[in-house]
């Protein structure tokens, strides 16, 4: 499931569903079902329920929104948000190798053995990172972008789904009258490509265009620079002009959108002709 401002996104299909899927188990093939590392009855699934069981359970009486914990609590999240990251680690990348599934290899893990993947070495550096961002002063600016709203309150939303399709790197942080786009770098050194940071800017930018409902509101962008501190915000209507030097934003807007309609048209199409081929 994927949130949306409209309700939410299913990834799972009617197949998977008839099989009895989880949530989390939401790659089919009209041959099975299913697929190899997602099996209606695997003997997985039981221990990897009550690991999100607990995660969900821990979050909700540690995480609350808005406030870092006490550094106990912060431990225990960074453990958590490891594990998570290392599961959308797996949806994208061969994950044999990973410390976390390693545990998979012999047996089913327990949940504790799961829990212990993430050591106190894999935890140290999003910890620091978590320290730089309250001691550098860079959270209070996300909190003004938002509206400095009471504890508790979410301040947005995670992977928004702009045009068809989640963007997992990004944040939209809602304001009282706007939102801002927010991108989260890690990079050791800020100057390690130029051309990178120009197509890192570029992508902000192009959300932000993509976005011709206005669903989410964005009129400021924002880069995060976790290593260092820094945030970086500029309004949209002025990074338009900032990167486009001389030439009209509203035309360039038209333009680009154009193409990206008429690419999203060709997509659609070539996954159906896909779909129709794999279902006969």
């Amino acid at each position: 499931m994927r949130p949306t401002p409209g309700g939410w996104v299913d990834l799972i299909n009617k197949v998977a569903r008839d099989a009895g899927a989880t949530v989390g188990m939401a790659f089919t093939s009209a041959e099975q079902g299913h697929r190899r590392f997602s099996r209606p009855g695997l003997p997985d699934e039981p221990v990897l329920s009550e690991l999100f069981d607990r995660m969900r359970g821990y979050f909700a009486a540690h995480g609350t929104l808005g406030r870092l914990g006490e550094p106990g609590s912060e431990r225990g999240l960074a453990r958590l948000c490891w594990i998570l990251a290392a599961f959308q680690y797996a949806y994208r990348n061969d994950s044999i190798e990973h410390p976390l599934f390693r545990v998979f290899r012999d047996d089913v893990p327990s949940v504790e053995e799961l829990h212990r993947s993430a050591d106190d070495e894999a935890i140290a550096d999003p910890l620091a990172l978590v320290h730089r961002l309250n001691t550098s002063g860079a959270l209070q600016q996300m909190r003004r972008l938002v509206g400095d709203p009471p504890v508790g309150t979410p301040w947005g939303t995670t992977g928004p789904v702009i045009f068809d399709q989640w963007d997992d790197s990004t944040f939209v942080l809602d304001g009282p009258g706007s939102a801002t786009l927010l991108d989260v770098v890690a990079l050791v050194k800020a100057d390690d490509s130029h051309s990178r940071g120009r197509r890192r800017i570029w992508k902000l930018l192009a959300c932000a265009w993509l976005d011709t409902a206005d669903t989410f509101r964005i009129r400021t962008v924002s880069v995060y620079f976790a290593r260092h501190g820094e945030l970086v915000t500029w309004p949209v209507a002025s990074l338009s002009e900032l990167v486009l030097e001389d030439r009209d934003p509203q035309e360039a807007r038209n333009e680009f959108v154009g193409l990206a309609t008429c690419l999203r048209g060709k997509d659609r199409a070539r996954r159906a002709a896909w779909r129709a081929g794999r279902d006969q």
